[in-house]
């Protein structure tokens, strides 16, 4: 049950956040179809349409990404779990967590999700006596330096560049 409450309340933060987050929709860059189920029948559907997000029980015919768990205690667990990611890619190397479709959908889908759990989101502060304009004045300001370039570099001549190692093409 708490499986169905994960699926079903990342499913709603996401497709209010796309009506409302432009960030969000900026992520958002193509149509995908992502299914996130465990095998025992339990699934939920995020449909990627329009940089929108909507959701819906049950697994689409032909997703782009099919993460399948073990057991829905599994997923509940591992989906909660501040270190996620490492749980997921522990479980898809022991064979624990099936995976159709690219790894890297997979960070890509929950990275993005989890960013719209309250309860995950990461919280920026600004510091006291934020940086606004430099304060010579202050006691580090005579610590920090910065070195001005008197001469250009000298130019290769094109011994040297016939002489140089190739750089290795990836």
């Amino acid at each position: 049950m708490f499986f169905r409450v994960v699926l079903w309340s990342l499913g709603a933060l996401l497709s209010v956040a796309s009506r409302f987050d432009s960030r969000l929709r900026a992520q958002i860059t193509r149509d995908m179809t992502a299914v996130v189920a465990s095998r025992d029948g339990i699934s939920r559907s995020y449909i990627f349409r329009n940089r929108r997000v909507s959701s819906h029980a049950g697994a689409t015919p032909n997703p782009t990404l099919l993460l399948t768990f073990a057991t829905p205690a599994d997923g509940a667990r591992i989906l909660t779990a501040p270190d996620a990611v490492l749980r997921i890619v522990r479980g898809l190397a022991a064979k624990e967590i099936d995976l159709v479709g690219m790894p890297a959908h997979v960070l890509w889908f929950y990275e993005m999700a989890m960013g719209y759990v309250p309860w995950r989101r990461k919280r920026y502060h600004v510091a006291p006596n934020a940086y606004v304009a430099p304060d010579f004045n202050s006691v580090i300001a005579e610590h920090s330096f910065r070195i001005v370039a008197t001469s250009p570099l000298p130019l290769q001549t094109e011994t040297e560049t016939r002489h140089r190692a190739p750089a290795a093409r990836v």
